[in-house]
Formats: structure tokens, C-alpha cells, sequence
């Protein structure tokens, strides 16, 4: 959400409505065993609110993760089959796929390697 909406004043909005959420469920879970009648009933009703707000988001979040996941999952199978029907060996189509990526990171495989040299080291 915050990615796809340019408004700053509307990130905010939502940034502070969700600080202001979780102090409040936090005050209410360590006020919890120390209030009675009514007021009890409304601290646990903000940390079921909070808990029930995290858990679907938690939920939409790892959907979309999967979601995606899978699409890209897709797109590269197609890639190598297109590939293959062209006449391109698996080697062959890995190679010039980490070339396009190398490309669009603005590093060669020399740079790779060399990183990789230094890690070890």
C-alpha cells in the first residue's frame, strides 16, 4: 500500500492510525488484569481487534507473496519451454538469463565472481 500510493499525508495517516492501534492494544493487554466490569471487556475487545487486524493482514500478505511467487514461477517455466522449442539447451538459456540479470544489476560476472572470492576470504 504504501509502494502504490504516492500521498505521503495519506502513508502518514495510516502509519500513525496503525502506531496508535498497537499502543493502544499494548495498554490494554498490561491494564487488562487490574481493570473490572466494563472496562475489561473493552481492553480485551482492542487486543482482539489488533490481534484479528494482524492476523488477516498476515494472511493478505502471504496470499500476494504466494500469488506472486507463483507468477514468476509461471513466466519461467514458459521462458525455458519457448527456449527449448527453439532450439536452446538449459545451459544455454541459465547462461544468457544471468547475462539479463547481471545487465539490469549493472555488474558483470567478473564482479560476481571477485564478491564472491572476498566472502570467502
Amino acid at each position: 500500500m504504501l509502494v502504490q500510493e504516492p500521498d505521503r499525508r495519506y502513508a502518514l495517516r495510516v502509519l500513525l492510525l496503525d502506531l496508535a492501534l498497537f499502543v493502544a492494544a499494548v495498554g490494554s493487554w498490561v491494564a487488562l488484569p487490574v481493570l473490572d466490569g466494563w472496562w475489561k471487556v473493552l481492553a480485551g475487545v482492542v487486543v482482539g481487534f489488533q490481534l484479528g487486524r494482524a492476523g488477516i493482514t498476515s494472511w493478505r500478505r502471504a496470499a500476494a507473496y504466494r500469488a506472486g511467487w507463483l507468477r514468476g514461477r509461471q513466466q519461467m517455466i514458459a521462458s525455458m519451454t519457448e527456449a527449448h522449442n527453439r532450439g536452446m539447451t538449459v545451459t544455454d538459456w541459465l547462461g544468457s538469463e544471468l547475462a539479463r540479470d547481471y545487465a539490469v544489476l549493472g555488474i558483470t560476472p567478473e564482479d560476481f565472481q571477485k564478491m564472491q572470492r572476498e566472502r570467502e576470504d
